[in-house]
C-alpha cells in the first residue's frame, strides 16, 4: 500500500484526517492536501502514460497533482492536491520563493568544493 496522508492546510479545512486506503474522517475541505514521500523511481508526471507516475502511485480517488517536483531517482516529500490555488502561488517565478536542497554527495568533498556550492548554484532546463 501508498502511504499518504491528509493535509489540512486553510481555514475552512475542518480538521479531519484520512491515511493510507482512504478512510475518512466527516468534515473534510472541498479540496484535497496530501503529503506524500516519493520513493526513488517514481516520475513526478500527471501523465498517465509513463509508467510509474506519481498519479498513478499515490492512486488516490480524486484528480491530484504536485506542487513542484522531484527528479525520478531522488526522493523526498512532496505535495499533491486538487487546488489549484497552492502550485499557482508557490511555482510562480514572481513570488521569488527560495528553493533549498539537500544533498548526499558520492565522495566526500574538498574545502575548495564547499565554498563553489556556498557560493551559489546556478540550476537551468
Amino acid at each position: 500500500p501508498v502511504d499518504w496522508e491528509h493535509l489540512n492546510l486553510f481555514q475552512d479545512d475542518i480538521g479531519s484526517v484520512s491515511r493510507t486506503g482512504g478512510r475518512t474522517v466527516p468534515g473534510e475541505s472541498r479540496f484535497v492536501y496530501l503529503k506524500y514521500w516519493k520513493p526513488r523511481g517514481v516520475t513526478c508526471t500527471t501523465d498517465r502514460s509513463i509508467r510509474g507516475n506519481i498519479v498513478d502511485e499515490v492512486n488516490h480517488p480524486e484528480r491530484v497533482f504536485m506542487v513542484g517536483r522531484l527528479d525520478k531517482d531522488s526522493s523526498g516529500l512532496i505535495i499533491l492536491t486538487s487546488d489549484g490555488r497552492v502550485p499557482n502561488s508557490v511555482l510562480r517565478a514572481k513570488e521569488n520563493h527560495p528553493k533549498v536542497y539537500f544533498v548526499t554527495t558520492a565522495r566526500d568533498l574538498s574545502d575548495a568544493d564547499l565554498e563553489e556550492l556556498r557560493s551559489g548554484v546556478t540550476i537551468t532546463t
